[in-house]
């Protein structure tokens, strides 16, 4: 590990440095954070041709430990700490790159960083102000298929920095020929090491798996790799492995994942290695990826060691010595035991045949989705949201149900299957599918799983392969999985059904507002709540049975009984805040601890962010080609989605005004632009994902239409605590910027040092603690105070004209 640092650092960093123009007399300031450990020779390599003296970061600063934003995992807490000693450095210049992949294996097609990484110029930007006196390089580079293709990137960065393409050019070249050169002798290092061990037979070695920031790092490893040399053991950073010719694991979006699984596949299967993992308490990512790395490693031992700025040195040694202990064991046990060969087992699979799905169950039987022996089981995700899906999916003549929203005995099912450092709403989806497997009347049908999939950078996208993981290690037959997208052609389904999914989307989007009003502003509640249940019943056969034209007749009648309603205030009068972050958690009440209906109880009506949002927000990254290693951004493609989205908006403008007419929803349009617009100078539209739209829907929300925002999320979420960090620091200084009557806004903040701003992490097991009540309790009085503000100005501003 040692040797590592000097190759990256030393070797093919300072030692290496061919200045292609002489010193210039400026400073290039690195932080030694996250990728740099990785990635230095190409940055390094690269300035120093172009003139530049590189200074780097050494070690972190209390300070800038003290200044971070959220609750980060413990190398972004390092980030802050590091770019706080940087700054005692004084550099003329930042580089603060956005890497969104790097290169995983000739075949993988994605190979993204995780969110942290990724936003990492964003969230430190927003909380050093004294970066925005001094230049920073913030470019986005895209290196999956190769450092080679993020040439035009590095040619913008020289002409930020007003020098000639052709020199740039060249001083790219060296930077990609050093830091190749850095990776074919780490792993040329790692064959001969290998060699010489297997001519040892007796020997064995540890790998050392992890992230190059924390593995691999002096300042987040805690001396693990020195535990290890000195009780006698080789220890090999897995990227000294010669995995180039292991095979891509498909499922796998992230670069480190994509190699630290390939790297377990190499130490599972070979008899005189043994791995041990390093990670970090709250690591997104590693919630998933150790799971698979101890799977992937077939009964074979290895370690894990969860580590943060708390871990105490004595529970390492104790915790490696007992894994020494377990290897001897496990070599003694394993000399005259033969492995056990499993019975095989074929889990059921969805596939598209001419732009129709089919379901292959266990057996090899293949069905149409809409045979009746077919079952497509929608989660729930809001209790309208789902039970609307699944009325677009049987309108279709699917056999499709919507499971009722989770309680504690899905969370504990999902917990007693997981390693419960998941995210909350992977463990609520799957425990929500194993209490259907368990009550259901009959296992004699095909059960299609609904759970959508991504390809990062967030967690989302292992949802359903945690999923499919389960069901082939508890052998369950007949269960497969399903995902609506163009790859898939959306199942076949057909352009009718997809409106008729997006109708439902939107009413469920309304639906979920009209009734956080009742909760709040209706006379009688309970009867409130009655009648808005037995409307919504109404709705959802609607959904199922009639064209576009019954439905509206549906949502017309709807509304009609709605106004008939009693309130003890209008909608207008009524304080508002915006419930806003992680697209599950905001929408379940579970998972949020009803917080709908304790602002209501306080007469603040919730305004829970839709999920039309999200597909329009996917659509404008198609537009944009901000999803290219994943969708072909072609003008075909581009054009379809701007022609759907002429419908899209016509639906919504209709469904909106009906249901407006209640006078329990307050009528608006979505602006995803406009959203992002928002934010946009403080974190890149190309950090995809919910970051950018939280941190702009709070700036466009607060004092236009709310006078508070609560973002809340699972614990541990990566874009919510990005959003957090940048909101917290940048809210009351964007906003008027953002504003449409900056004037106006500069007013009602006159009077108030910050917007009310409060973010939530929740794990769904347990109640919110005091501490998060008593902050809720001090949020919900200074949006009231606000509300109050910006209801003088406007009576103000009506009294005048």
């Amino acid at each position: 590990v040692q040797l590592r640092e000097k190759l990256l650092f030393e070797k093919y960093g300072r030692e290496r440095t061919k200045r292609l123009l002489p010193l210039n007399g400026k400073t290039i300031g690195i932080n030694n954070s996250l990728m740099t450990n990785t990635l230095y020779p190409l940055y390094h390599n690269f300035f120093t041709a172009l003139g530049y003296e590189v200074i780097l970061s050494e070690t972190p600063v209390q300070e800038g430990l003290d200044k971070k934003g959220a609750a980060f995992c413990y190398p972004v807490e390092l980030a802050h700490g590091l770019l706080a000693d940087l700054q005692q450095k004084n550099p003329d210049i930042y580089f603060l790159p956005h890497i969104k992949a790097i290169p995983a294996g000739q075949k993988t097609k994605v190979a993204v960083t995780c969110p942290f990484i990724q936003g990492e110029p964003y969230y430190l930007q927003a909380t050093f102000e004294k970066l925005r006196e001094k230049q920073v390089l913030a470019p986005m580079l895209d290196m999956t298929a190769g450092y080679e293709k993020a040439k035009d990137d590095f040619l913008a960065i020289g002409k930020e920095l007003g020098l000639a393409e052709k020199i740039t050019s060249k001083a790219f070249v060296l930077a990609v020929e050093a830091q190749n050169a850095f990776h074919n002798e780490c792993r040329e290092i790692g064959t001969k090491v290998l060699k010489d061990l297997e001519s040892r037979p007796e020997e064995i070695a540890m790998v050392l798996f992890g992230r190059s920031y924390n593995a691999f790092t002096k300042q987040a490893h805690m001396g693990i790799p020195h535990k290890f040399f000195s009780r006698g053991y080789s220890i090999i950073p897995y990227d000294f492995l010669p995995l180039e010719q292991k095979e891509v694991i498909p499922s796998m979006y992230w670069a480190s994942g994509q190699m630290i699984l390939r790297g377990a596949d190499m130490v599972a299967k070979h008899p005189q290695l043994f791995g041990t993992f390093v990670t970090n308490f709250s690591c997104g990512p590693d919630s998933f990826i150790v799971s698979y790395f101890r799977e992937t490693m077939r009964g074979k031992p290895s370690l894990t060691l969860e580590l943060d700025s708390h871990t105490a040195d004595a529970g390492i040694d104790t915790r490696i010595e007992a894994f020494m202990d377990i290897i001897k064991n496990y070599i003694e046990i394993n000399k005259n035991i033969a492995s056990k060969a499993q019975l095989p087992f074929t889990p059921a699979k969805t596939f598209t045949i001419d732009k129709k799905m089919w379901v292959e169950d266990s057996s090899g039987n293949k069905y149409p989705l809409d045979d009746p022996r077919v079952h497509v089981l929608v989660p729930s995700m809001g209790e309208m949201s789902s039970q609307l899906l699944a009325a677009s999916l049987r309108y279709a003549g699917l056999k499709a149900t919507a499971l009722p929203a989770p309680t504690a005995k899905e969370f504990k099912l999902g917990q007693g299957f997981s390693s419960c450092k998941e995210c909350l709403p992977l463990i609520l989806t799957l425990g929500s599918l194993i209490n259907y497997l368990e009550t259901r009347e009959t296992s004699d049908e095909v059960l299609v799983y609904f759970m959508p999939d991504a390809s990062g950078p967030c967690r989302f996208g292992q949802y359903n392969i945690l999923m499919k993981n389960f069901v082939n290690k508890q052998r369950i037959k007949d269960v497969a999985f399903l995902s609506l997208s163009s790859e898939n052609a959306y199942a076949g389904l057909g352009n009718r059904v997809l409106l008729r999914a997006w109708q439902s989307i939107l009413i469920s989007d309304v639906l979920e507002e009209i009734h956080n009003a009742i909760l709040t502003i209706a006379k009688d509640k309970k009867q409130g709540i009655k009648a808005y249940t037995e409307i919504s019943q109404q709705i959802i056969y609607a959904a199922e049975h009639h064209s576009w034209k019954g439905l509206k007749k549906t949502l017309a009648l709807a509304s009609r009984k709605l106004a008939s309603l009693k309130t003890i205030r209008s909608l207008e009068e009524a304080p508002k805040i915006a419930l806003i972050g992680e697209i599950y958690v905001r929408r379940d009440d579970f998972s949020r601890q009803e917080l709908a209906h304790k602002l209501a109880a306080r007469g603040i009506i919730a305004q829970t962010a839709p999920m039309a949002e999200w597909i329009y927000y996917c659509d404008y990254n198609v537009k944009k080609g901000h999803n290219d290693h994943v969708i072909t951004s072609s003008f075909k493609k581009r054009f379809q989605t701007r022609l759907q989205g002429v419908f899209k908006t016509h639906f919504e403008k209709e469904i909106k005004t009906t249901l407006a007419q209640s006078g329990l929803y307050d009528f608006h349009m979505l602006d995803v632009e406009k959203i992002i617009s928002c934010a946009e100078n403080l974190v890149s539209p190309k950090l995809t994902g919910e970051t950018v739209l939280t941190v702009g829907s709070a700036i466009n929300e607060i004092v236009d239409r709310v006078s508070g925002v609560i973002s809340i999320g699972p614990f541990g979420c990566m874009p919510n605590r990005i959003a957090e960090s940048i909101i917290s620091q940048s809210i009351n200084e964007t906003k008027p910027q953002v504003a449409s009557d900056r004037k106006y806004v500069e007013q009602v903040m006159r009077n108030h040092s910050s917007l009310p701003f409060l973010s939530i992490e929740t794990d769904g097991g347990n109640l919110f603690t005091p501490v998060v009540e008593a902050r809720l309790d001090a949020f919900c009085l200074k949006a009231e105070r606000l509300y109050k503000q910006m209801q003088n100005f406007r009576h103000q501003a009506k009294k005048y004209s």
